[in-house]
Formats: structure tokens, sequence, C-alpha cells
């Protein structure tokens, strides 16, 4: 069988090292890398000097990504770019007849989600998202070690996921969560029942730069996640609790440490290459068109619901000049936070930031700031032009409840909550 044609969409950090291992999968006859596409040449021009990379030729570089969704040699596409942007990139390469792995998430919407997986069916072709954690053998010894009961009743997880370099100027929720909560849907076989969390940010006020997650599972199992985008060490570590032992399970090196009642021991791991595997499972995918995955949107659903119930906390120091002060009186009252997320969610979720009625641009601005602090909209900036928003899933359900309070003609529990956490409006 021909090897299959693949194009990569992405090559900063985490995009070079997919690179890599398709690169060593062609290697291994599996694939044929046909395209690397990214619109910074400093990125594409990396690969060229990387050492696990330098074999790549410079025709295989590409800053249009038409090189590679028009491309007759390539079937298989592998999206390896921030979050905010898998979904309309997922949604081009299926619309091209391209199956698709992802990193995860798939979308930031489980909406959305389902109706790529539903595009992908009636097309007949694959789409998965990269869940490098069923490929790790820490977490599948882990996984085992759970379901045969060797620790008897599980009482508490513990995850701590941190990779500072990975998550800068990016919503930390989506950028760092699906890992660790695909690996908890893989140890205990099932999604939360209910979440809570708080989220915060320190160093730059943009997006959270640390939440804490607090989930209940079936069978009264607790589990606490911290996400950190402010520790300067990547960090993937998983603490499982037991009644009858304790296991310390480190996934970034792939180890395992058991804590018994007698004694403590080192359990024999013999690590995988994630990546490598990944691959493969993709490719024999393709060739054999196994079914679609659930778990993809159960990631999707979950981070969801933790998005929706995230206390956070709007910073008191602005971010253009953090020795002023943000003045209380300046934060917007709830109608015109509501007006300007009204304003956002009517242009088509590309909305400039303009000057409305009778607030000044910088005004505007620092509200916008403050909207996209506590996660309500998100923004991105384009060549030549003027920052844009988005409503974010949570920014949306927030006006949804904000029309019902209307018509119940009092504040909904969801909206209440929103409110006292960010200090909108007087309640």
């Amino acid at each position: 069988m021909n090897p299959i044609g693949v194009g990569i969409v992405g090559a900063g950090n985490w995009g070079r090292k997919v690179a890599a291992g398709y690169l060593d999968a062609e290697r291994r006859g599996r694939v044929k890398l046909v395209k690397v596409c990214d619109n910074s040449v400093a990125s594409l021009g990396a690969l060229l000097i990387e050492h696990e990379t330098a074999s790549i030729e410079e025709s295989r570089l590409s800053v249009d990504i038409r090189d590679i969704m028009e491309s007759a040699e390539i079937s298989a596409v592998h999206v390896a770019t921030p979050s905010a942007t898998h979904s309309a990139l997922v949604r081009t390469a299926l619309e091209a007849g391209k199956n698709v792995l992802v990193e995860t998430p798939i979308s930031l919407n489980s909406l959305e989600c389902n109706e790529l997986i539903g595009i992908a069916a009636k097309k007949g072709l694959i789409i998965e998202d990269c869940n490098y954690g069923r490929f790790n053998r820490a977490v599948q010894a882990a996984t085992e070690m759970v379901r045969k009961g060797d620790l008897g009743s599980i009482l508490y997880v513990g995850i701590q996921w941190a990779d500072a370099a990975h998550v800068i100027g990016r919503d930390i929720l989506f950028e760092l969560g699906p890992s660790p909560i695909g690996i908890l849907n893989l140890l205990l076989g099932t999604c939360p029942k209910e979440l809570s969390g708080v989220a915060g940010a320190y160093r730059k006020f943009t997006h959270n730069e640390i939440i804490n997650i607090f989930a209940q599972y079936p069978d009264e199992i607790f589990a606490h996640i911290e996400l950190n985008g402010l520790h300067p060490r990547q960090i993937g570590e998983v603490f499982i609790v037991g009644s009858l032992a304790t296991l310390d399970v480190d996934c970034s090196n792939q180890r395992i440490v058991e804590y018994s009642a007698s004694k403590i021991t080192e359990v024999p791991v013999l690590p995988s290459d994630t990546i490598a595997d990944e691959i493969d499972h993709f490719v024999d995918r393709i060739t054999h068109g196994d079914p679609v995955d659930s778990a993809m949107t159960q990631t999707v659903e979950t981070l969801e619901a933790i998005q929706s119930c995230l206390w956070t906390k709007v910073p008191s120091i602005n971010q253009f000049d953090r020795a002023k002060r943000v003045n209380e009186s300046e934060m917007p009252n709830l109608e015109t936070a509501v007006g300007l997320l009204e304003i956002v969610h009517k242009g088509a979720n590309k909305t400039p930031i303009e000057n409305e009625g009778e607030l000044n641009p910088d005004l505007v601005r620092r509200y916008f700031m403050m909207l996209e602090k506590i996660g309500l909209v998100e923004s991105w900036d384009r060549a030549n032009e003027e920052k844009t928003y988005s409503l974010t899933t949570k920014g949306l359900q927030f006006l949804v409840d904000y029309y019902e309070s209307q018509r119940l003609g009092e504040i909904t529990d969801n909206t209440r909550r929103i409110l006292q956490a960010v200090g909108l409006g007087r309640i």
C-alpha cells in the first residue's frame, strides 16, 4: 500500500515535534510528509536547523495553506495550531476531502465539535483528536492498576499540569486542560458529575494563568486539577489515592511510584513515543475506517462545563499601565457590559473596537479588556487592522442568562454568580 500523503498546519514549538514524528513515520514507510504550512517564515525556518527536522527539504515548506488543502497528493492533515484556530482549520480540511488529526480540543464548542464529526461521517473521512494520554505507558499502566483494584477504592485524584512556554497569550483552559481531563476520564472510565473552579491572572491580564478545577466523579471520587501557565518547567503529574495504595504518576517521564503501608515501589514502565503511536493509530484508522471516538466530544463538553463555572477576579492593575490602578467607577455597569457583548455577537463574532454611544475609545478598550479577562470575549490581532473580538461559550451563555433574567424579572443564579465574581453592576 502506498504511504499516506500528509500535510501539517502549524510549525510552532509543538508543530515541529509533530513534524519530526511524521519524518520518522516516513522513514518507516507509513506516510509521506508532503507539506508543512505556517504563516511564520521564522517558524518554518526553524524546521531546517533543528536536529530532529533538519532532513526536511525547503520545498516541503509553505506559508500558503492552499498548498495543503488543494493538493491531490495529500489525503490527511494534522492541525497543530493554537486551540482557537482548530475548528476553522478542521472544517476547511474536511470540506477539502482530507482526513484530519487535530491537537485537542477539536473545537472550543461542543456543538461545533459534533458538527465537524458529522461532516466527517457524511464524507466518509476520519477525524481524530490527539489524546496522547492513551498512548502514554505510565497512564496505561496506572489505568490497568486502577481497573484491577490494585489500589483498592479510589478516593482522590490530584493532577498538576504546567507548561508556561506553550500557553503564552492563550486560553490556558483549552490549551492545557484537554490532556489532564482526557487522562482523568481514562483512569476513571467516566466523566465528572459535578464541577467548580477558580481562575486568576497574575502576570499578564489578558488570559487566566492559573486555574484550579474541582470535580466530583461517580462513586464519590474527588479530583483536583491545577493548570499552571506560570510554572517555568513542563509538569504532567497525576497523584491517585486509593484505600490500599497510592500512585505517583509522572506522565512527562512515563514513570510510576507506588506507595503502600509497608513499602515504596517503582512500577516497571517501558516509555513509549506517544507522538509516533498517535500517528500510527491515525494511519491505521484511515486504512481500516474505524468509527469515531466519542471521547472527543466528552472532553470538549467537560471543558465547556468548567469554563461556565469558573470564578474569576478582575485584575486591579491595568494591563497597559501597571502603575495605574483601575478605578472601580470605571468598571462597566451591567447594561454597558451587555451592550458591548451584543455588539460583538451581532457583528458576526468579528467586531472591531469602535466608539459606541457616549463612551470614548480608550474606555471601550478598557471595558473589552475586562470582559476578556473574565472570559466573556476573546480577541486576536490582524495585520494592519484593529483588534477584533468574538464571544466565548461563557459570553454567549451569559447573554442567554441575561435575556432569561429580563424575561423572568429577576437575575438567574448563574448570572448572579458571574456578576458577584467580577463586580459588574449592582445586585
